[in-house]
């Protein structure tokens, strides 16, 4: 099993992956979170593998959303759609590898 990458790169951009001990937003316990000003992803460590991972795709989604501007929707709108996504998106990396190993080599 995979450690939690330490980083995501988002058009150029490093945003650092960290672990924390159970996670919180606004008074309540939560799974991860993106920290567009940081900028920073937080993955509650307590989670499991599999936790950690779908919460990884979620909270970048949310680092995408702010990328293109998105996230200018009332917030309970893009947790919504990052809800719905995230799911979605995990499901087609793990059954489209040969299409995300297209996708991954250069132009060159």
């Amino acid at each position: 099993m995979r450690a939690l990458p330490r980083n995501i790169r988002l058009l150029g951009q490093v945003i650092p992956v960290v672990d924390k001990l159970n996670l919180e937003h606004e008074g309540g316990k939560c799974h991860g979170l993106y920290e567009p000003g940081a900028p920073r992803i937080s993955i509650d460590r307590v989670d499991g593998h599999e936790r950690k991972r779908a919460t990884l795709v979620h909270e970048s989604l949310h680092a995408m959303f702010n990328a293109a501007a998105l996230s200018a929707a009332p917030a309970d709108d893009e947790e919504e759609l990052v809800s719905r996504l995230a799911p979605i998106l995990l499901s087609w990396i793990r059954e489209n590898r040969i299409m995300v190993e297209y996708l991954r080599e250069s132009a060159s």
